[in-house]
């Protein structure tokens, strides 16, 4: 038996060629189709628009890399955990919330109770004519 595979060496390589080169076309092609296929894969919808995983894990890359840089004592596995990753998401869902609502990224506070309300003078056309 042995005889045989050293004296036939290169029919028994084209033999092992010929099932693995098939085998890898079909389930390796697949799985790296599928691969790249969940990364395009929506995690969240806001307003029509999708948030992508690639998105979100860049979203979370930056927000632990700018904890680190403003604390780094930090432990690295609070910032890995599924809490963290959660709220980079809600973060991303929010910020798109906003900007899909049409209001203003920053909130502002109400005036003072008693303060005059802003606006010019007269209501919004301004004031009344004067006739001279």
């Amino acid at each position: 038996m042995f005889d045989f595979v050293r004296s036939h060496n290169r029919l028994l390589q084209v033999l092992l060629g010929l099932l693995i080169v098939p085998s890898f076309a079909i389930f390796g092609v697949q799985s790296y189709t599928r691969m790249n296929g969940d990364e395009a894969a929506a995690v969240a919808e806001v307003d029509g628009r999708d948030v992508t995983r690639v998105e979100w894990d860049n979203q979370q890359r930056e927000s632990v890399e700018r904890i680190r840089m403003q604390r780094p004592g930090v432990d690295p596995k609070t910032l890995d955990s599924p809490q963290s990753k959660r709220q980079t998401l809600d973060a991303i869902v929010g910020g798109r919330g906003v900007v899909a609502a049409g209001a203003p990224p920053t909130q502002t506070r109400p005036p003072p109770r008693g303060a005059p309300r802003g606006g010019p003078p007269g209501g919004p056309r301004g004031p009344p004519p004067t006739t001279t």
